[in-house]
């Protein structure tokens, strides 16, 4: 898999394959820890907040689900079986907060490190295909429409509503020779095993 940043965006290759948004847990100079240390109390004490926000915000994106549905009776006619409509949220009973909160001060740049270099590790937000545009085209897409689309049903929206943004993303891909029809059946593949929370499939 090649890996990418916002800012290496115009490398990303003009050929078709899969694809996953991996929500970056960390770094440096997202929580404000810039320059050689010593680091002021103030300012591991505004990165630590970060990261507890940061955090519990991807957390949120992995584990909130809510489904819909009807429950019916078994055991009676298809006439006579009651029906129950079912409405159900899914929570996380684990305290992230508490557990990022008690982080010691002295230790926060190299946990921070550490989560940054395991991002990928907790699977992607999205994962997806293209085989008739190239991984590039597909990435300015999905960029154009985080930025402009008022569109409600596509990965952007689901991005936005979560609180992450779009240079909180880690691009990975996997160039494919493949036909189509093998390419969709990786990318079903992938959506079956992965379960990516803001993906649709």
């Amino acid at each position: 898999m090649i890996l990418f940043g916002s800012a290496q965006a115009q490398e990303i290759p003009d050929e078709p394959g899969i694809y996953g948004f991996f929500p970056l847990l960390a770094s440096r100079q997202r929580l404000g820890i810039l320059g050689a240390p010593p680091y002021s109390d103030a300012i591991l004490y505004n990165a630590k907040k970060a990261l507890v926000r940061r955090i519990k915000r991807i957390q949120d994106v992995f584990t909130t689900k809510e489904m819909t549905g009807v429950v019916k009776r078994s055991g009676k006619g298809q006439d006579l079986a009651e029906a129950y409509s079912v409405s159900l949220i899914n929570y996380n009973i684990d305290d992230i907060v508490s557990v990022a909160e008690r982080i010691d001060y002295s230790s926060l740049p190299g946990l921070i490190d550490v989560l940054e270099r395991t991002s990928l590790m907790i699977g992607p937000i999205y994962a997806g295909m293209t085989r008739l545009q190239t991984l590039a085209q597909r990435y300015r897409q999905h960029e154009a429409d985080y930025h402009n689309s008022i569109k409600r049903e596509v990965f952007s929206s689901r991005l936005k509503k979560s609180g992450l943004q779009w240079d909180d993303l880690i691009y990975g891909c996997v160039p494919i020779s493949l036909s189509g029809s093998d390419i969709r059946t990786v990318e079903r593949i992938m959506h079956m095993l992965l379960k990516s929370p803001l993906s649709n499939n």
